[in-house]
C-alpha cells in the first residue's frame, strides 16, 4: 500500500475514534496529526538508511502532511465536502475563491481567522477589527458575516467626511456624488439658511439650497436645487474634469 494510502487511513482512524476527535480534527488538524505522526511514521517502512521514527524529515513531508490534514473534509475523512485548502504561506491558507485563513496559535489553543491578500500581497482580515473563530469550520461559517462587517465599515468610512448637519435630502445628494466618484475637497453649511455648500477638488464652488441666493452674495459656480436631477449635476460637474 503506497504512502498516501496508509497516511489517508491513519487519519480515517483518528475519525473512528469518536466526535471528540472528530472536533479536534477540525479545530486543530495540523496539531493533532502532529501529535500522531510519530506514531504513525513507526508504522511504515524506513527509508535506506534513514532511522525510522525520522519521517517527518523527508524532503516534501510537513507540506504534503500539511495538504492532507488541511483537506481531510474534502477527502470525505470527517464525512463533509468543503473546498480544498491549499498552505500559501506561514500559517496560511487558501481556497480557490479566494479567501484566505490565517492560523493563531496560543499556549492555550488555536484560533482562526479569515480575509483575503491585498495588492501588496499582504493578509488583511475582512473583518474591519480582527476576529478570531474557534475553529476553522467556524471560520468558513463566519465568512459571509466578516464581509458583511466589513461593508458597512466602509460604507461608514466613505461617508464619513459628510458633516453630521448634512441630512435629508442634502445627504442624499452628497452621499451620490460620493458613489460617483465626484472630487470633493470640502463641505460646508450657511449659519444663515439651510443651504450646503460643497468645494469641488477644482476649486469650484457647488450650492445646495431650496431657495435663490440672496443680492449681496458671491454667486457659487454651480447652483443646484433641491429637487433637481442629481444625475445632471455630476454629468455637469464630472465633463469639466
Amino acid at each position: 500500500m503506497g504512502l498516501l494510502s496508509d497516511f489517508t487511513a491513519y487519519v480515517d482512524s483518528l475519525k473512528r475514534r469518536g466526535a471528540n476527535t472528530a472536533r479536534e480534527f477540525a479545530a486543530d488538524p495540523m496539531g493533532l496529526l502532529g501529535r500522531n505522526v510519530s506514531a504513525f511514521s513507526e508504522s511504515l517502512p524506513a527509508a535506506p538508511g534513514e532511522p525510522q521514527n525520522e519521517m517527518l524529515a523527508r524532503p516534501g513531508m510537513q507540506d504534503w502532511a500539511t495538504g492532507v490534514a488541511m483537506n481531510a473534509p474534502t477527502m470525505g475523512l470527517l464525512g463533509t465536502t468543503k473546498p480544498p485548502l491549499k498552505p500559501i504561506g506561514d500559517g496560511l491558507f487558501g481556497d480557490d475563491v479566494g479567501n484566505v485563513f490565517r492560523k493563531f496559535s496560543t499556549p492555550k489553543n488555536t484560533l482562526w481567522a479569515v480575509g483575503r491578500i491585498d495588492d501588496r500581497g499582504g493578509w488583511v482580515p475582512y473583518a474591519p477589527e480582527l476576529k478570531f473563530h474557534e475553529s476553522l469550520d467556524a471560520a468558513r461559517a463566519g465568512i459571509r458575516a466578516d464581509k458583511a462587517s466589513a461593508r458597512a465599515f466602509d460604507a461608514a468610512q466613505k461617508y464619513n467626511a459628510i458633516p453630521n448637519n448634512w441630512t435629508g435630502e442634502s445627504r442624499k445628494i452628497a452621499k451620490k456624488l460620493v458613489d460617483n466618484d465626484v472630487p470633493i475637497d470640502a463641505f460646508a453649511a450657511s449659519s444663515q439658511s439651510k443651504s450646503k455648500y460643497i468645494t469641488l477638488a477644482d476649486g469650484r464652488k457647488l450650492r445646495i439650497s431650496n431657495h435663490d441666493l440672496p443680492l449681496g452674495y458671491d454667486a457659487p459656480d454651480i447652483d443646484f436645487r433641491l429637487g433637481g436631477d442629481v444625475d445632471y449635476l455630476i454629468k455637469q460637474i464630472l465633463e469639466r474634469e
